[in-house]
Parts: structure tokens; sequence; C-alpha cells
């Protein structure tokens, strides 16, 4: 494949990241304006837990975006599919760290029952941007991303 297609592949996928977080902050917003109006009672979790949980939660991401953009970072430069470190558990680990930990991290800081409901639909809000995104890397990878995509997981790692 010619660099020109990987360069656009590249740009289009960053568009999707940005686009889906968007999606993510505007679902998150509506939410805590949902608390608020209907005066949801908070989350039943003392101020200074939830910001020590959120604390927790938000190194252990950070911790796995940067693995995960260091692998990234390497892969691009060679050309090739990332198939270890996290990326050999899930193929979208920074996705995954978003839903798991980020948008959870946030209902337990603001201690918001619509957050936390929230975060199982932005779940299904990433996932459709990974479909987006995975037809974009099938078109750069070809055969040989289509078998890790069998092998791997997408935000959950597979289990057998």
């Amino acid at each position: 494949m010619n660099n020109s297609l990987k360069n656009n592949n590249q740009g289009d996928l960053l568009g999707t990241v940005l686009e889906a977080g968007f999606f993510n902050i505007l679902v998150g917003g509506i939410s805590l304006i949902i608390d608020i109006v209907l005066e949801i009672p908070p989350l039943p979790i003392s101020k200074a837990h939830a910001v020590y949980l959120f604390v927790g939660l938000i190194i252990i991401y950070s911790g796995l975006l940067v693995w995960s953009v260091v692998l990234l970072i390497s892969a691009k430069r060679k050309n090739e599919i990332i198939k270890k470190g996290p990326y050999a558990i899930i193929r979208h680990p920074m996705y995954a760290g978003i839903v798991l930990l980020v948008n959870p991290a946030l209902a337990i800081l603001f201690r918001s029952w619509s957050l936390l409901e929230a975060s199982l639909i932005l779940y299904f809000v990433w996932k459709y941007f990974v479909r987006k995104e995975e037809k974009k890397l099938m078109e750069v990878f070809g055969d040989d991303y289509k078998k890790y995509c069998q092998e791997v997981g997408c935000i959950f790692p597979k289990i057998c």
C-alpha cells in the first residue's frame, strides 16, 4: 500500500477519535444536566472517597495510555500491527480505558447516577466508532488485521 493512502487513513482515524470524544463529552454533559434538573441524589460515597477512587482510576488509565501510545508510535514507524503489551489482550486499549476507567471515574468523582448509567451508553458509542476505525484498519493491513481481530478482543479480552 502506498504511503499517501496510509497517511490519509491515519488522518481519518484521528477524525474518528475526535468524533467519538465529542460524543463522549456531549453524553456526559447531558447526564450531569439531568442530575441537576431532576435533583437526583448523589452516589452513596463520600466526596473524599470519590476523589481517591477517581485519582486511582485515572492513574491506572494514564499508565495504560502511555504504554499504548509508546507501542503505537513504534508500530506506526514500522507500519505494522501492534500485537504486544495491552494490544495482545485487547485491540483498542486506549478506548477500553476510556469506557472502563475514565467514564466510571468521572461518574464517581461527580457522584452521579446519570453519568454512571451514561457510561453504558458510551460503551456503545465507542463501539460504533471502533467499527468505523476497524474498517479503515482492514483497508490498510488487510488479512493480517482480520486475523488479529479473530484472535484478540476489541474492548474486552476474548475469553478462551
